[in-house]
């Protein structure tokens, strides 16, 4: 993984293709290429770090045939050989590929046995070479029997050296293509399709596609011709500019305001309750499942729904899935993600689903693969997300959890108030001197705490973590000392005290802290006290994530990191 672009028409392609990747980088890479068909030869340029590293050597080409593709690493290091896109043995074939072939090893000494060598240490080779094993009759045939055997994710965008045609196979990653009767192209996010064309189709799970210069031809399986549905590029899918911000992160923090006006109207005014309770009716647990910062959301979503009486529990994705639990008819799963792709995530909707069970989806993508199996979907609407680190997203993911429990409840409550009342002003300390850093909260807080520090590490590279605060004497105190910090975070006056005696601790044994409030008036010894204006208990969460997130920004920024595009990290892993 992590993006895809293609294409086919009247015009050099180099260029093009170019404009796609710089468009898929949202979505985190650490290397980039593209393949281009000319005059019956396919040549490969490949660059390893930034799109520019890649845009410095393309030039001088007539190809209108091409396919290209950003890197994050799966298999094999970050390097020129691993690099996509790759091509078979005997140069007939190039693939670019998102997602895992489980069984790559497999088939590869299957192929060594028969003579074939690799160049890289990539799953995604033994795609090209696999093909080139079954191209026995057509290009299409070869590829509907090489996936065959693949066991995994895959989507793929391919070339053929004998034919002006770009191929594509989908299982689980997403892939979409388009046409406007002179050009095709392909990708893995609808996005680069703006300004180009005004209607797509997506391609679902074993399907495959053939396209020329004068239309798309898909197949299922067994090699028969199917057709497909268009889908327009609504007004939701329009590109995003940092406008006056210098990175998209900071933007999109500032965007928090609007984004959740426009979740919570969406979901208060289109949210069938009648279906909704349907839903619910009869159901005693409510389970939240999702990855990373989407599983924080969920976090959030259990103690909304236990407090109007349900009980509730919430997992991990991966954890989830390998489990195998049983699936209780007395549950409702509520799923989250923003892309609507992730694969942990989509796994445990396949495996629900499989076991009867009922499934909602809460999502920032109208048509994704999870909302295919959800039996009702909750968009967030926050609009595009580039920065890799989720903040806006988060935060409407936050609010649709809560909306939905004032909505089964019937509660009248206008959070508007409250959004107006939203900071973004604060005097931050600089915490790049610090060796160690713990996030400390209770109840709520606590999760929120877990959010703080998964944004401070995604993208300042420090090691940090969270720790309910009635847990530092079991174990996290040894660690404390003149070199570390500990962030506490508190919106509930009742529990104040209790962490005040937390803070007490880490002040004894030499250890600095910041405390991050709603409450007034507080005493309490630390090195300094940010306050966040009080909205409600339920709302105080959505406030006070904001400088948290502020601050892991002007830290990344003070130790001259891109916020936008950490190390190592993807937008959308759709990778197990």
């Amino acid at each position: 993984m992590c993006g895809i672009a293609g294409y086919i028409g009247d015009s050099p392609c180099e260029e093009i293709l170019l404009q796609d990747l710089y468009k898929l980088e949202y979505r985190g890479y650490d290397s980039c290429g593209m393949a281009l068909l000319c005059n019956k030869k396919i040549e490969t340029i490949k660059a390893v770090g930034d799109i520019s590293h890649l845009s410095s050597q393309i030039g001088g080409h007539d190809a209108r045939i091409g396919i290209a593709h950003t890197r994050w690493a799966t298999h094999g290091k970050c390097d020129i050989c691993n690099c996509h896109p790759h091509l078979s043995m005997n140069g007939k074939w190039a693939v670019v590929h998102n997602g895992i072939i489980e069984n790559f090893k497999e088939i590869k000494n299957t192929l060594l046995s028969k003579g074939y060598t690799f160049h890289s240490e990539t799953d995604s080779e033994v795609i090209a070479n696999s093909i080139q094993y079954h191209d026995k009759t057509t290009p299409i045939q070869a590829i509907i029997r090489a996936v065959r055997h693949m066991r995994g994710s895959f989507a793929l965008a391919i070339l053929n050296a004998d034919n002006n045609k770009i191929y594509a196979a989908k299982r689980t990653s997403p892939l979409y293509v388009a046409h406007d009767g002179k050009c095709g192209y392909v990708t893995s996010d609808v996005a680069t399709f703006i300004g180009k064309v005004a209607k797509y189709y997506r391609m679902e799970d074993n399907e495959f596609a053939i396209i020329d210069t004068q239309s798309v031809t898909f197949f299922n399986s067994s090699g028969q011709k199917i057709t497909k549905e268009l889908y327009s590029i609504g007004t939701e899918m329009e590109l995003s500019s940092k406008g006056e911000y210098p990175y998209y992160m900071l933007k999109e923090i500032h965007d928090i305001p609007k984004a959740l006006k426009n979740t919570y109207s969406h979901i208060k005014y289109s949210l069938d309750r009648t279906q909704l309770l349907k839903l619910l009716k009869g159901k005693k647990n409510i389970v939240f499942i999702g990855c990373g910062t989407a599983y924080h959301a969920g976090l959030h979503g259990a103690y909304y729904f236990e407090e109007i009486g349900y009980h509730t529990e919430s997992f991990y994705a991966s954890e989830f899935y390998y489990r195998k639990p049983r699936i209780d008819r007395t549950s409702v799963y509520i799923l989250v993600s923003q892309s609507g792709e992730t694969a942990d995530t989509f796994a445990c909707a396949k495996y629900i689903r499989e076991h009867k069970g009922k499934i909602i989806a809460i999502t920032n993508v109208p048509y994704c693969a999870l909302n295919n199996l959800a039996d009702m979907v909750v968009g967030t609407t926050a609009g595009k997300e580039y920065a890799v680190a989720s903040t806006k997203a988060y935060n409407c993911q936050v609010i649709a959890m809560l909306t939905l429990a004032v909505i089964v409840k019937d509660i009248p409550v206008d959070y508007d108030r409250y959004i107006d009342r939203l900071q973004f002003d604060y005097d931050l300390p600089d915490i790049t001197g610090y060796k160690k850093i713990f996030f400390i909260g209770r109840l709520a807080d606590y999760i929120t705490c877990m959010e703080g520090a998964l944004k401070l590490k995604e993208i300042t590279y420090i090691n940090c973590s969270s720790i309910p605060a009635g847990e530092l004497k079991h174990g996290t105190l040894s660690l404390i000392d003149d070199d570390t910090l500990t962030i506490a975070v508190c919106t509930n006056s009742d529990i104040f005290d209790k962490l005040r005696n937390n803070i007490s601790e880490i002040r004894s044994r030499g250890g600095h802290v910041i405390l991050i409030t709603t409450l007034d008036d507080v005493d309490c010894d630390v090195d300094s006290i940010i306050r966040v204006a009080r909205t409600s208990n339920e709302f105080d969460q959505i406030s006070i994530i904001i400088p948290l997130q502020l601050l892991a920004y002007k830290t990344c920024i003070t130790l001259g990191h891109d916020p936008d595009k950490p190390r190592n990290l993807a937008k959308s892993v759709t990778v197990e």
